[in-house]
């Protein structure tokens, strides 16, 4: 996984300062998603030849827990700036 981590396109991206600056991320934690062909166990065999990615990702920007969290959900962060879980 971090072979692939390593290699994604959105995080290059971020790194470089070139897309969403000012955005944070949590830590990816979850296996890549693949594409088959439909209904089958063939790993993408059409002319698009995908390969594994990160999908469903959330990026968030935020100035304070406050800014992050709906009204009542503020008891749940656990940090400023952070995300409840």
């Amino acid at each position: 996984m971090q072979w692939l981590l390593a290699r994604d396109q959105l995080s290059a991206a971020r790194r470089s300062k070139r897309a969403f600056l000012g955005f944070e991320e949590e830590a990816i934690a979850f296996a890549p998603t693949y594409k088959f062909d439909r209904e089958s166990d063939v790993y993408d065999s059409g002319e698009k030849q995908r390969i594994p990615a990160y999908t469903d990702r959330i990026l968030y920007k935020a100035v304070s827990c406050r800014d992050a969290c709906p009204a009542g959900w503020s008891a749940l962060c656990a940090a400023p700036g952070r995300l409840p879980r």
